[in-house]
């Protein structure tokens, strides 16, 4: 499956509401990703179907959904994916993943340091 890079942002929003679940990192989560053609009504329809609820759009994201599998399962019996492999209008899904985000250290300072101190650089 080939995902843009604006799921990562799903996938960090995914991460903040799963994070106080007592979940750790590579955890499945109980949020899935859809890409499902035909509109709300068919992702409100493929929901229903298969006990999740659509949550909406992902962003700005055309056809992409957030669903929220119903209950506390986190695990994707294979007859789950299968059954979801062979609708029509899922293009792709995933099951997301739990990520830990790590900041990335500073390097050197990171305020400009001047003959009159942090932030008082002279303009030239």
């Amino acid at each position: 499956m080939m995902w843009s890079t604006p799921l990562l942002l799903f996938t960090f929003c995914a991460l903040m509401m799963n994070a106080g679940a007592g979940l750790t990192e590579g955890s499945y989560t109980s949020s899935w990703a859809f890409q499902i053609e035909g509109g709300r009504e068919e992702a409100d329809r493929i929901a229903t179907k298969y006990h999740f609820t659509n949550m909406g759009l992902v962003g700005n994201l055309k056809d992409v959904y957030h669903f929220e599998m119903e209950g506390q399962s986190t695990s994707h019996p294979r007859v789950l994916l299968d059954s979801l492999k062979n609708e029509k209008n899922v293009k792709t899904f995933e099951h997301q993943k739990l990520r830990m985000m790590v900041p990335k250290p500073l390097s050197g300072n990171p305020l400009p340091i001047g003959p009159l101190g942090p932030r008082r650089v002279p303009h030239k």
